[in-house]
């Protein structure tokens, strides 16, 4: 095969591991943060769970953010990165992927309760704060006017 045949099909499967990345991480649990944003070249990933954040480069390497996981136990060197340079580190992201843990469904439903059950709880004392404050302000207020004015 010519060398620019074999560089394209190189190409394509390590950008068609990089989608296969996405999906399996999505689907085991963790979430993209897009609140990451002076690093627009990798996807964040979050872990309900607490498990160690991940960044996921364009090229298919997950790399543990500040080395705090361990995905690539056998490896001499760089055990906080599984890379994506030969076929069988697929199976290499598959092995460690099986091994982390998946949130609980107390966990994965935390994004839900913060958003549909705390903030409109909290909305909604923070307003009842604000009318008791204007009726109490306007009630005080009649009573020195009163005092003042006779």
């Amino acid at each position: 095969m010519p060398q620019d045949l074999e560089a394209a099909v190189e190409l394509g499967r390590r950008e068609a591991e990089t989608f296969r990345r996405i999906h399996r991480l999505y689907k085991h649990g963790f979430r993209p943060d897009w609140s990451v944003t002076d690093v627009e070249d990798a996807i964040w990933w979050k872990h309900p769970g607490g498990f160690p954040d991940l960044i996921l480069y364009p090229d298919g390497m997950l790399v543990a953010v500040n080395g705090r996981a361990t995905l690539s136990p056998g490896a001499r060197h760089d055990k906080d990165r599984i890379y994506n340079e030969a076929a069988t580190d697929g199976s290499k992201f598959d092995h460690w992927l099986s091994s982390a843990p998946r949130p609980t469904w107390w966990q994965a439903g935390r994004y839900g309760r913060e958003r549909y059950i705390w903030m409109p709880i909290g909305i909604a004392f923070f307003y009842g704060l604000l009318w008791l404050f204007a009726t109490g302000v306007e009630t005080v207020g009649r009573a020195i006017w009163r005092g003042v004015m006779g």
